[in-house]
């Protein structure tokens, strides 16, 4: 089940309308990494249960990265890779997956 209160935390998605944020988690995918695997680029995620490094920074349940998955020129993306450091549950979305969630509402 996803935790609409995770979702509120990252900023382009904070004053979104509940239904929109309805669709948004039902197109989120679970995805575990292990100790020291890296997580893929190019997705948003937020992390249900362990630590993963991001930038410098332990980020645990709740915290997100992957905010970049909104820009469309990957030249801007951020340059950190995120590697687990314990075994860490989290909800992925791809750039496809949100634009599609949210193509309906203005």
């Amino acid at each position: 089940q996803c935790n609409r209160h995770w979702l509120k935390g990252i900023w382009f998605l904070r004053n979104l309308e509940e239904v929109c944020l309805v669709r948004i988690c039902a197109s989120l995918v679970s995805r575990t990494l292990a100790p020291g695997e890296l997580a893929p680029l190019q997705y948003l995620y937020v992390v249900k249960r362990g630590l993963v490094l991001y930038g410098g920074r332990v980020l645990s349940s709740g915290m997100a990265w992957g905010d970049d998955v909104i820009l469309s020129d990957q030249r801007y993306f951020l340059p950190h890779v995120a590697r687990a450091m314990t075994y860490s549950d989290m909800f992925t979305l791809s750039r496809e997956a949100l634009l599609a969630a949210v193509e309906v509402f203005p």
